[in-house]
């Protein structure tokens, strides 16, 4: 009986042990994200001075000037530089890079991708007080290739509308006019008209020559992600070959075999999403 009690002390011991421990990993992490946050933090606001991207002005020119700037500081190469930044945290040195090259320190632009431009306009948009949501195209013919953009909420108008900040983009209806979010008009490819910053059309080419018709193909299911809802669904288009394969870190399958977490919150027929939508943010 003395042997038990004994052996029960002891684990109860190495248990607190255990438990202080992880308990002090888990202040250690929690101190880390928070250095990094306020780095990062610290960096966006010297790029959004620099490029004076805060300026009260009217909704679409701040869009569209922080969506140029961000073009224009950065190039579209996922070399060995690419994957170094990509490895540091929270994306800090792309920041760090695009300063450089703004303020004239670096001749080269930071060498980003879609989703890295895309993540970066959104949170320089959610700074200032703008709701976004990440959009991310995929095609479904034999490339199955796919890209990144991002949407934001107009608060005049309740909608959201597509920014490009990779091929230098925004999308209007060809039917009123407006702007729009690709996300809930690419049922009808002849209802969405690409723009850029001298003119509207498919003859758009990025300054890193990627050509606007290329979208084209990848609107054939589209990954909505929301992070501060924590939402996240897919739509397919008529267009959409629901059966393509992807593949994904080693995995093979259909679209919500591969990204099951792009489908997590449903996957439905663009058009139909709007009811899908009311209920999720509820």
């Amino acid at each position: 009986m003395f042997a038990n009690k004994k052996l029960r002390r002891w684990t109860i011991g190495i248990a607190g042990v255990t438990a202080i421990v992880a308990g002090s990993w888990a202040l250690v992490d929690y101190l880390k994200d928070r250095r990094t946050e306020r780095i990062y933090n610290a960096e966006l606001e010297k790029v959004v001075a620099l490029g004076d991207l805060a300026r009260e002005e009217e909704f679409h020119a701040k869009l569209d000037r922080m969506r140029d700037f961000i073009n224009d500081h950065s190039d579209h190469r996922m070399g060995k530089e690419f994957w170094r930044l990509h490895a540091q945290a929270d994306g800090i040195g792309y920041l760090q890079r695009i300063r450089a090259h703004a303020e004239g320190e670096s001749d080269e632009p930071a060498p980003m991708d879609c989703s890295t431009r895309s993540n970066l306009m959104s949170k320089m948009l959610q700074d200032q007080g703008y709701e976004t949501r990440i959009v991310a195209l995929f095609d479904t013919d034999k490339t199955t290739r796919s890209h990144t953009v991002v949407d934001i909420l107009n608060p005049e108008t309740g909608r959201w509308e597509t920014q490009d900040p990779d091929y230098d983009l925004f999308w209007k209806s060809t039917k009123t006019g407006e702007r729009i979010s690709i996300a809930d008009e690419s049922g009808d490819l002849d209802a969405i008209l690409p723009c850029g910053p001298t003119h509207c059309g498919w003859d758009n080419v990025g300054r890193d020559g990627q050509k606007a018709t290329t979208v084209k193909l990848m609107l054939d299911i589209i990954g909505i992600t929301r992070k501060g809802k924590d939402v996240r669904y897919a739509v397919y288009s008529p267009r959409a070959n629901l059966d393509a394969t992807f593949e994904q870190g080693g995995e093979k399958g259909r679209f919500c075999e591969v990204h099951e977490k792009r489908c997590r919150d449903g996957f439905v027929a663009i058009g139909g999403h709007a009811a899908l939508e009311q209920k999720l943010y509820r």
